[in-house]
Protein backbone atom coordinates (compact mmCIF):
# COMPACT_ATOMS: atom_id res chain seq x y z
CA UNK A 1 0.00 0.00 0.00
CA UNK A 2 3.14 1.87 0.73
CA UNK A 3 4.38 1.66 -2.58
CA UNK A 4 1.08 2.44 -4.55
CA UNK A 5 0.77 5.83 -2.20
CA UNK A 6 4.46 6.37 -2.90
CA UNK A 7 3.86 5.97 -6.95
CA UNK A 8 0.58 7.90 -6.51
CA UNK A 9 2.54 10.82 -5.18
CA UNK A 10 4.96 10.61 -8.14
CA UNK A 11 1.98 10.59 -10.76
CA UNK A 12 0.49 14.23 -8.39
CA UNK A 13 3.93 15.75 -8.47
CA UNK A 14 4.66 15.17 -12.51
CA UNK A 15 1.21 16.39 -13.02
CA UNK A 16 1.87 19.45 -10.88
CA UNK A 17 4.75 20.50 -12.90
CA UNK A 18 2.78 19.50 -16.36
CA UNK A 19 0.37 22.27 -15.23
CA UNK A 20 3.42 25.13 -14.53
CA UNK A 21 4.88 24.25 -17.86
CA UNK A 22 1.14 25.16 -19.51
CA UNK A 23 -0.34 21.58 -20.23
CA UNK A 24 -3.70 21.98 -19.40
CA UNK A 25 -5.59 20.26 -17.25
CA UNK A 26 -7.49 19.18 -20.35
CA UNK A 27 -4.53 17.95 -22.25
CA UNK A 28 -3.65 15.69 -19.24
CA UNK A 29 -7.53 14.51 -19.21
CA UNK A 30 -7.17 13.22 -22.53
CA UNK A 31 -4.33 11.66 -22.11
CA UNK A 32 -5.62 9.45 -19.58
CA UNK A 33 -8.69 8.62 -21.38
CA UNK A 34 -5.81 7.18 -24.32
CA UNK A 35 -4.54 4.61 -21.47
CA UNK A 36 -8.29 3.46 -20.10
CA UNK A 37 -9.82 3.84 -23.98
CA UNK A 38 -6.97 2.88 -26.03
CA UNK A 39 -6.61 4.27 -29.34
CA UNK A 40 -9.54 3.67 -32.20
CA UNK A 41 -7.64 2.68 -35.53
CA UNK A 42 -7.78 5.51 -37.90
CA UNK A 43 -8.72 5.92 -41.41
CA UNK A 44 -6.06 6.82 -43.45
CA UNK A 45 -7.00 9.72 -45.35
CA UNK A 46 -4.09 11.91 -45.87
CA UNK A 47 -0.44 12.50 -44.90
CA UNK A 48 -0.21 14.57 -41.51
CA UNK A 49 1.45 18.39 -41.50
CA UNK A 50 2.56 20.79 -39.27
CA UNK A 51 -0.82 22.30 -37.81
CA UNK A 52 -2.13 19.30 -39.03
CA UNK A 53 -1.33 16.22 -37.12
CA UNK A 54 1.97 17.30 -36.14
CA UNK A 55 3.00 19.71 -33.29
CA UNK A 56 5.90 22.14 -33.88
CA UNK A 57 8.17 23.50 -31.48
CA UNK A 58 8.01 27.18 -30.80
CA UNK A 59 11.25 28.36 -32.08
CA UNK A 60 11.46 30.41 -28.17
CA UNK A 61 11.58 27.10 -26.87
CA UNK A 62 14.31 25.37 -28.30
CA UNK A 63 17.13 26.53 -26.39
CA UNK A 64 15.67 25.52 -22.99
CA UNK A 65 14.46 22.19 -24.16
CA UNK A 66 18.34 21.61 -25.81
CA UNK A 67 19.46 22.71 -22.28
CA UNK A 68 16.64 20.09 -20.46
CA UNK A 69 18.11 17.66 -22.66
CA UNK A 70 21.55 17.91 -21.86
CA UNK A 71 21.01 18.13 -18.04
CA UNK A 72 19.23 14.61 -18.17
CA UNK A 73 21.16 13.25 -20.54
CA UNK A 74 24.59 14.53 -18.46
CA UNK A 75 22.49 12.89 -15.93
CA UNK A 76 22.69 9.51 -17.63
CA UNK A 77 18.37 10.20 -17.84
CA UNK A 78 17.98 9.49 -22.11
CA UNK A 79 15.08 7.30 -22.89
CA UNK A 80 14.49 5.86 -26.32
CA UNK A 81 10.98 5.29 -27.02
CA UNK A 82 10.09 2.27 -28.95
CA UNK A 83 6.84 1.25 -30.31
CA UNK A 84 5.80 -2.14 -29.73
CA UNK A 85 6.23 -4.43 -32.13
CA UNK A 86 2.97 -7.03 -32.63
CA UNK A 87 2.74 -10.21 -34.80
CA UNK A 88 4.19 -10.34 -38.47
CA UNK A 89 1.38 -12.32 -40.17
CA UNK A 90 -0.64 -9.33 -41.33
CA UNK A 91 2.88 -8.61 -43.17
CA UNK A 92 2.66 -12.18 -44.80
CA UNK A 93 -1.34 -12.43 -45.80
CA UNK A 94 -0.97 -12.93 -49.30
CA UNK A 95 1.36 -15.39 -49.25
CA UNK A 96 -0.52 -17.39 -46.54
CA UNK A 97 -3.51 -17.09 -48.60
CA UNK A 98 -1.73 -18.72 -51.96
CA UNK A 99 -0.74 -21.14 -50.28
CA UNK A 100 -4.30 -22.43 -48.86
CA UNK A 101 -5.64 -21.56 -51.98
CA UNK A 102 -3.33 -23.04 -54.58
CA UNK A 103 -1.25 -26.68 -54.11
CA UNK A 104 1.12 -28.11 -56.27
CA UNK A 105 2.34 -24.68 -58.45
CA UNK A 106 5.50 -23.93 -60.51
CA UNK A 107 7.09 -20.62 -60.82
CA UNK A 108 5.32 -20.57 -64.60
CA UNK A 109 1.86 -21.34 -63.22
CA UNK A 110 2.38 -18.75 -60.75
CA UNK A 111 3.17 -15.96 -63.72
CA UNK A 112 -0.11 -17.27 -65.69
CA UNK A 113 -2.05 -16.82 -62.13
CA UNK A 114 -0.54 -13.22 -61.52
CA UNK A 115 -2.26 -12.35 -65.22
CA UNK A 116 -5.60 -12.08 -63.32
CA UNK A 117 -4.90 -12.74 -59.57
CA UNK A 118 -3.33 -9.86 -57.32
CA UNK A 119 -2.36 -12.15 -54.58
CA UNK A 120 -0.65 -14.59 -57.12
CA UNK A 121 1.12 -11.47 -58.74
CA UNK A 122 2.05 -9.99 -55.41
CA UNK A 123 3.50 -13.65 -54.11
CA UNK A 124 5.25 -13.47 -57.82
CA UNK A 125 7.13 -10.35 -57.06
CA UNK A 126 8.12 -11.86 -53.49
CA UNK A 127 10.08 -14.64 -55.40
CA UNK A 128 11.46 -12.98 -58.42
CA UNK A 129 13.17 -10.33 -55.40
CA UNK A 130 13.71 -12.63 -52.76
CA UNK A 131 17.86 -12.33 -53.08
CA UNK A 132 17.24 -9.26 -51.69
CA UNK A 133 15.72 -9.53 -48.67
CA UNK A 134 18.23 -9.42 -45.67
CA UNK A 135 16.60 -13.02 -44.41
CA UNK A 136 17.91 -14.62 -47.56
CA UNK A 137 20.89 -16.14 -46.05
CA UNK A 138 19.34 -17.52 -43.44
CA UNK A 139 16.30 -19.04 -45.79
CA UNK A 140 19.31 -20.85 -47.38
CA UNK A 141 20.66 -22.16 -44.00
CA UNK A 142 17.19 -23.76 -42.88
CA UNK A 143 16.80 -25.40 -46.55
CA UNK A 144 20.17 -26.71 -46.68
CA UNK A 145 20.81 -25.31 -50.15
CA UNK A 146 23.14 -22.89 -52.03
CA UNK A 147 22.59 -19.64 -54.36
CA UNK A 148 21.92 -21.98 -57.20
CA UNK A 149 19.56 -24.58 -55.01
CA UNK A 150 17.05 -22.05 -54.10
CA UNK A 151 16.71 -20.80 -57.33
CA UNK A 152 16.12 -24.16 -58.26
CA UNK A 153 12.87 -24.43 -55.74
CA UNK A 154 11.47 -21.31 -56.49
CA UNK A 155 11.33 -22.23 -60.28
CA UNK A 156 10.00 -25.88 -59.62
CA UNK A 157 8.47 -25.94 -55.99
CA UNK A 158 7.81 -21.96 -54.71
CA UNK A 159 5.09 -23.20 -51.50
CA UNK A 160 8.34 -24.97 -50.30
CA UNK A 161 10.33 -21.19 -50.24
CA UNK A 162 6.68 -19.89 -48.73
CA UNK A 163 6.52 -22.56 -46.20
CA UNK A 164 10.31 -22.36 -45.34
CA UNK A 165 9.99 -18.44 -44.81
CA UNK A 166 6.54 -18.98 -42.70
CA UNK A 167 6.01 -21.66 -40.68
CA UNK A 168 8.13 -23.49 -37.77
CA UNK A 169 10.43 -26.10 -39.85
CA UNK A 170 11.76 -22.66 -41.62
CA UNK A 171 12.19 -19.22 -40.34
CA UNK A 172 8.97 -19.22 -38.66
CA UNK A 173 8.25 -15.20 -39.73
CA UNK A 174 4.51 -15.86 -39.72
CA UNK A 175 4.40 -16.30 -35.81
CA UNK A 176 7.87 -13.93 -34.63
CA UNK A 177 7.45 -10.00 -34.02
CA UNK A 178 7.77 -7.81 -36.59
CA UNK A 179 10.86 -6.12 -34.67
CA UNK A 180 12.77 -9.92 -34.90
CA UNK A 181 12.84 -10.10 -38.45
CA UNK A 182 15.54 -9.27 -40.49
CA UNK A 183 14.74 -6.00 -41.91
CA UNK A 184 17.97 -4.26 -43.23
CA UNK A 185 20.81 -5.44 -45.25
CA UNK A 186 24.24 -3.82 -44.91
CA UNK A 187 27.46 -4.43 -46.94
CA UNK A 188 28.45 -6.73 -43.81
CA UNK A 189 25.62 -7.70 -42.09
CA UNK A 190 21.85 -8.33 -41.43
CA UNK A 191 19.90 -6.38 -39.03
CA UNK A 192 16.32 -6.80 -37.40
CA UNK A 193 14.14 -4.20 -36.62
CA UNK A 194 14.95 -4.25 -32.88
CA UNK A 195 18.82 -4.50 -33.54
CA UNK A 196 18.21 -0.56 -35.92
CA UNK A 197 16.99 0.34 -32.48
CA UNK A 198 19.53 -0.25 -30.17
CA UNK A 199 22.00 0.88 -32.97
CA UNK A 200 20.26 3.87 -33.03
CA UNK A 201 19.97 4.34 -29.14
CA UNK A 202 23.84 4.30 -29.20
CA UNK A 203 23.78 7.19 -31.06
CA UNK A 204 21.89 9.42 -28.88
CA UNK A 205 24.62 8.73 -25.94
Amino acid sequence: MKQIEQELKKVLDRMEVSIKNNISLNAIEQQLKLFVNGVKIPQIVKPCTIGDGIVELKKEDHDELLNSFDTASSNGRLIKFVPSSGAASRMFQKLQSVLNRINNFTLDDLKKYSESDSECKSVLEFLINLPNFAFYDDLKAVLHVDDYGIKKIVNVSPSEILDAVLYEKGLNYSSKPKGALKFHRYKDECRTAFEEHVYEAFQYI
